[in-house]
């Protein structure tokens, strides 16, 4: 018995003994290990934005809470702690061409919030400094401005201007930022505990940057904005809904079911047989019917002179918007090379973009021509105008797609993503339209400032429906005392020409936007002036003429080949004259004057008009050779049919992409002329067409004729509504 339990002694001593052995060989080799990784990151965590940040928090006076868990993750990150480092990796550091305007770091968004207490990290080298279980990230995007006083020495000045890319945009924290971006602040993402509140990551940032740029007496010093909506945590829950969203929610998807089942049942089931009021309405639900609506070019219609340069007058200026509009979004990326791409876009040339109200006012003259084509003819046909018809009429052809867009902005596209800049483009404007959507579909949405506007690309329905409304008062006295009613036109353009020019003469405006725009002259002049009928109404008065012109010279007419000439030399001439004339406004040197200003507000819109006014009248009269063919090619008809829904789609678009940009970018002209992001667009504007746009329109027929059927038997003078080309072409973008 002794034999084995002596053994047994003996064996427990060699275990010990190759346990020691084994602790004595690996223990150096661990420390060693851990003491390489503690010096190669030491410099990196030590200089890093966390680490500056927890030395600044204390002294901001940051809560216990906030200052001793960023504390806990820096001296984890310089004891080698891989969660830790992840951590600080996540945040903004200095990059390398700065002064080549890569002044937006965004630092690392999914990484930030990819750490978590349940995350599996890779096994540890030490078991010190264990991971805190109450240790939450939050993703903050802060903008940060360098403030360098006017009289500071030139290098300083150069340096200054460099770096904020020559300034484009002049801008303030207090400026809106959801619709045009704040140019002259620079943007930082900060990975910091979630215990840290916005205001005090504001301070200690302010108080880090402060000591790192050396302000001092010289009067350069540096501030932050951090708001709560651009911090985000990674279980962060949406805003609360009520019974109005789910209702909207819920109305949305049963209209999209509808249309699918339609289609299906059109395409796999009856074949064109079956029920004739199930086949009726199917037809109007189905998308592939309303495909075969939308890409047929065999209207007669389309044959009319007069009505196919209307289809290329609308689609060229739609797609001049959508460039002009693109440049407004590129301008919320960041790039590396900032400051030479602005420099690129600082040259006259750019004058054609910065002038896209004039490209606005083209569709207000169409929608001028249309109305008074329309009213025109029920007048010669009835001596009336039924005005409620007219107004529902509209209010049923615009509605439908409008307000399906606001519930996709404002319920659905929040929840599709997220980015560094979601906070700043995406969700404002859901915020907003969940207070303001009303407005918007009752359109007087215009009429509450471009600042808290849902929505604000849309604020030109709000324009076109008020207008619209007042076309018969307009165009009726026209009808019944021609001269008397060309004297109340010119006198009412005369009084909208004078309103733009106080207007802009007095609040010190500008409807160009010229280089180092401030945003909130901006903002000004979109509120007392761009989207108010009453500043637009020359514009609309001058498309009443021209319809009126249309409606009363005949067909047959046509110009002599030497009016023709002389006709469009002199045209073309005022046509370019509001366009390449203020060239010197997109230049950097551009120095704001507000009497020049004023003088462009007033009288650029009327020459401008005139110019599309002849090229509509003689290309409608047989004149324009290569042009003519051009603006009348009939491809603009199937263009236009969706030119509304495009108009309605791009900014969602754009700002979704901005949104989820997770780091800069090269700026090249093919980052303007972008066609994958663009073929985007029309794919979801064709999409949301055939949705929501025709299908209503097709089931508004049904209900007019149906109305029209058991009216006509009573009374059979009155007349059918206007044309649904009218009113799709009229559908403002």
């Amino acid at each position: 018995m002794g034999g084995p339990a002596s053994l047994s002694r003996g064996s427990r001593v060699l275990l010990l003994a190759a346990v020691a052995a084994l602790v004595v060989t690996t223990a150096p080799s661990v420390c060693a290990e851990s003491h390489q990784i503690k010096k190669l990151v030491e410099t990196p965590v030590r200089s890093s934005l966390l680490a500056q940040l927890s030395v600044a928090f204390p002294s901001v006076n940051a809560s216990c809470q906030c200052s001793r868990q960023t504390q806990q993750v820096v001296r984890a990150a310089l004891a080698g702690r891989l969660w830790a480092l992840r951590w600080v990796d996540a945040s903004a550091r200095p990059p390398s061409g700065l002064l080549s305007g890569n002044v937006n770091q965004l630092g690392d968004y999914d990484e930030c919030l990819g750490l978590d207490a349940g995350d599996a990290v890779a096994p540890e080298v030490s078991s010190a400094l264990p991971r805190p279980s109450g240790h939450q990230t939050s993703y903050c995007l802060a903008s940060v401005a360098l403030d360098v006083p006017d009289d500071a020495d030139s290098a300083l000045g150069e340096l200054s201007a460099l770096l904020h890319s020559y300034t484009p945009f002049r801008s303030n924290f207090s400026d809106p930022g959801h619709r045009v971006p704040r140019f002259s602040a620079a943007y930082l993402g900060v990975c910091v505990p979630a215990s840290c509140t916005p205001s005090e990551v504001q301070a200690g940032l302010e108080a880090v940057l402060n000591s790192v740029a050396g302000a001092s007496e010289d009067g350069v010093s540096v501030r932050a904005s951090v708001t709560p909506e651009m911090c985000r945590a990674k279980d962060q829950s949406p805003p609360a809904e009520g019974f109005g969203a789910w209702l909207a929610r819920t109305t949305l998807w049963w209209t999209v079911a509808a249309v699918v089942l339609a289609t299906f049942i059109d395409v796999v089931s009856l074949d064109g047989e079956g029920p004739e009021n199930l086949l009726r309405y199917t037809n109007c639900l189905s998308m592939r019917q309303n495909w075969r609506r939308l890409v047929s070019t065999s209207d007669e219609q389309l044959a009319k002179g007069e009505v196919a340069v209307l289809h290329g007058v609308r689609g060229v200026n739609a797609l001049g918007l959508l460039v002009a509009h693109k440049s407004v979004a590129l301008l919320y990326e960041p790039y590396v090379n900032r400051t030479p791409a602005v420099a690129i876009l600082g040259m006259s040339w750019s004058i054609v973009g910065r002038v896209a109200i004039l490209y606005t006012d083209c569709f207000i003259l169409l929608s001028g021509v249309l109305a008074a084509k329309a009213i025109l003819r029920q007048l010669d046909r009835t001596g009336t105008v039924p005005l409620l018809r007219r107004l529902v009429d509209r209010y049923v052809r615009l509605t439908p797609l409008l307000a399906a867009l606001i519930v996709l902005c404002t319920l659905v596209l929040p929840g599709l993503g997220g980015g560094p800049m979601w906070g700043m483009v995406v969700e404002p404007h859901a915020a907003l339209c969940r207070r303001h959507w009303w407005r918007n579909v009752l359109y007087i949405h215009n009429y509450y400032g471009f600042e808290d506007m849902c929505l604000t690309h849309t604020h030109q329905l709000g324009i076109d429906m008020q207008l619209f409304l007042a076309a018969p008062l307009l165009v009726y006295p026209l009808w019944r005392w021609p001269r008397a009613g060309a004297a109340l036109l010119s006198a009412l353009a005369a009084w909208s020409t004078g309103l733009r020019y106080g207007v802009v003469l007095e609040h010190k405006l500008s409807t160009i936007v010229y280089f180092g725009m401030p945003v909130s002259q901006m903002f000004k002049t979109a509120s007392l002036s761009y989207i108010l009928p009453t500043h637009r109404l020359t514009v609309y008065i001058m498309g009443v003429a021209l319809g009126y012109a249309l409606h009363r010279v005949p067909a047959s007419f046509r110009l002599s080949s030497t009016s023709a000439s002389l006709g469009w030399a002199f045209f073309a001439t005022l046509g370019l004259l509001p366009v390449f004339g203020p060239h010197h406004a997109g230049t950097p040197t551009y120095n704001y004057d507000a009497l020049e200003a004023a003088q462009y507000a007033a009288f650029a819109p009327i020459l401008w008009s005139a110019f599309v006014c002849w090229g509509v009248f003689a290309i409608a009269r047989g004149s324009g050779g290569w042009l003519r063919d051009l603006m009348c090619w009939r491809g603009w008809a199937v263009f236009t049919r969706v030119a509304f829904a495009l108009y309605l789609t791009q900014f969602p678009v754009f700002f979704y992409n901005v949104g989820s940009t997770r780091q800069a970018g090269f700026y090249t002209i093919r980052t303007l002329l972008n066609i994958g992001e663009f073929t985007v667009i029309f794919i979801i504007s064709i999409i949301l067409s055939l949705t929501f746009e025709m299908p209503f329109q097709e089931l508004w027929k049904i209900f007019n004729k149906t109305t029209e059927g058991d009216t006509n038997k009573e009374n059979r003078h009155i007349a059918p509504p206007p044309s649904d080309f009218n009113y799709r072409l009229a559908c403002i973008s």
